[in-house]
């Protein structure tokens, strides 16, 4: 349980440890945009037009916001995964799924 826990990372730790596991959902990509957002998100190709297909943004705050389909997602939609900040990496991960 300990190990699940990432309340005391920052946004470059995040990042390391998501490249690191093992289950993470495929094709999902995971980027530094700057030292206040991580954004992991899930790109496809259509008609030779590149798309974000679905994202998940953590803030310096660890804050998150999720799109999919070009839409943002209503934090009551996944408030049962993460009410507030992300405390735990299975949050992240279950977000991705």
């Amino acid at each position: 349980m300990s190990e699940d826990n990432i309340s005391h990372l920052d946004l470059c730790e995040i990042q390391n440890r998501l490249r690191m596991e093992t289950i993470l959902p495929s094709g999902f990509t995971i980027t530094l945009v700057s030292k206040t957002d991580l954004l992991i998100y899930k790109l496809c190709v259509a008609d030779n037009v590149p798309q974000i297909k679905a994202s998940v943004t953590v803030r310096a705050d660890l804050s998150v916001s999720a799109t999919f389909d070009d839409k943002i997602v209503p934090v009551s939609q996944y408030r049962d995964i993460v009410d507030g900040p992300v405390k735990q990496m299975s949050q992240l991960l279950n977000l991705m799924a």
